[in-house]
């Protein structure tokens, strides 16, 4: 009869290294609550950081320091890493709010130049342990996906308040709500991304009918520009006056690309 005892010995012999590394990670599952996703994303970015170099993590770990205070910087970390590509897939990951293929991801992606490195991109977005597949389809989890779109929301307001219409960059690649996408998920959009824009943006320029005019003035910017500049900026703008319940009788969208825009009950 085998001794539980003698094998764990056994065991501490031949892999010294063993014991050591369980001492290394506890304070770590301690500090994140044992969180799966967040320490998967420590293990991720541990890696980059120190080039698996276990001594530098101990260093910190001696000090009472870690990496990370809070998930939240764990994930602006990884986002500080991404690609251009690689951010715009995650966002566009936020927006559908759920499991989607490789064949949708390639239909939201505007240009050619996001579309072709787009397997690249999911890749390397699923080494940093940002995004989750199942089968042939890739989504966000929860905490993922409530910080990247309040993140998305944050960089186009801030877009929109600081930037030419012309220089516009989120607010040109990825639709605020999808318009082909099923009822609960485009009443979802609503609520997290579009009114927490509108709110931040009444509360930056302070008064709706400034609001307004910077919309008129980005459609106005928009109009006769090829699609794959303006993309879905034209959308964006008409979903968002229809949101703020502006009468759009008297606009004129002539000449200009709208893609994703909610019709029904506006013009």
């Amino acid at each position: 009869m085998l001794n539980s005892s003698k094998i764990k010995g056994e065991r501490s012999n031949l892999y010294p290294a063993y014991s050591l590394k369980i001492r290394c990670v506890c304070p770590i599952i301690k500090h994140y609550g044992g969180n799966p996703l967040a320490l998967k994303i420590v293990a991720a970015g541990t890696r980059e950081l120190f080039n698996g170099r276990i001594a530098q993590l101990l260093d910190y770990l001696k000090q009472g320091r870690f990496i990370f205070e809070e998930i939240r910087d764990l994930l602006e970390y990884q986002f500080q890493r991404l690609s251009v590509v690689e951010k715009e897939v995650i966002y566009w990951l936020a927006i559908n709010r759920e499991p989607v293929s490789l064949d949708e991801l390639t239909a939201d992606l505007v240009t050619f130049s996001s579309k072709r490195p787009l397997p690249q991109a999911l890749r390397g977005l699923l080494r940093r342990s940002l995004i989750e597949k199942s089968g042939e389809h890739f989504f966000l989890q929860p905490v993922v996906l409530k910080y990247t779109t309040q993140r998305l929301v944050d960089r186009i307001c801030q877009e929109l308040v600081e930037e030419k219409p012309l220089s516009l960059r989120l607010f040109k690649t990825h639709a605020l709500i999808k318009a082909t996408s099923k009822d609960h998920i485009r009443d979802t959009q609503k609520q997290v991304i579009i009114q927490p824009l509108l709110e931040k943006l009444l509360i930056e320029l302070g008064s709706q009918k400034k609001l307004v005019i910077l919309l008129q003035d980005i459609l106005r910017q928009q109009k006769h520009q090829p699609s794959i500049l303006t993309g879905y900026a034209g959308g964006n703008v008409l979903n968002l006056l229809a949101f703020l319940q502006v009468d759009l009788q008297g606009y004129d969208f002539s000449n200009l690309t709208i893609r994703q825009a909610q019709l029904q009950n506006v013009i």
